[in-house]
């Protein structure tokens, strides 16, 4: 498995090359265009390198497949605890990121009643998946009972990485 640094040193490289070419030949043109790809890509690599350091403590907790492969998008249906005891029912692609909104009270709903505390989510395979789980949570045929028995029967340790 090569090393991404090791690529990002050999892409840099390609690219500057690339650039000394196309002086040489008097295209500046299209040097100035490789020099704009290759910063497209290093601001790219910076975002990715930032979002992976904002969330790898929780993803091998969380058993989160890569998103690489085409069509696969991971979604999560969550249940969070306001201080009043009522329970907000919610889903997103991005657990970590969504639950620092609330804790930051960016979110409208649950932002008069902080602090939230995650006591269940579950993975679903597609957000229209979770939406449609979120729904059936949120259904007044779901029955209170019900959903203590879920919270209740769910394992603390996979809620540690969000605490």
């Amino acid at each position: 498995m090569h090393h991404p640094e090791a690529i990002l040193a050999a892409q840099t490289a390609l690219y500057e090359e690339l650039v000394h070419f196309f002086r040489g030949a008097g295209r500046s043109d299209l040097a100035k265009a490789v020099e704009t790809q290759r910063r497209m890509i290093d601001m790219a690599v910076t975002r990715i390198e930032n979002r992976d350091a904002y969330r790898r403590p929780a993803l091998d907790m969380r058993r989160r497949s890569c998103c690489i492969c085409p069509g696969h998008m991971s979604a999560y249906v969550y249940i969070l605890r306001c201080r009043d005891g009522r329970y907000y029912y919610g889903s997103t692609n991005d657990l970590i990121r969504r639950l620092a909104l609330h804790r930051a009270g960016k979110v409208r709903s649950t932002k008069p009643r902080l602090p939230v505390q995650l006591v269940y989510f579950e993975e679903c395979q597609t957000p229209d998946q979770a939406r449609q789980r979120e729904r059936s949570l949120k259904n007044g045929r779901t029955r209170r009972k019900t959903i203590d028995l879920l919270i209740g029967s769910f394992p603390r340790e996979r809620l540690a990485p969000f605490a």
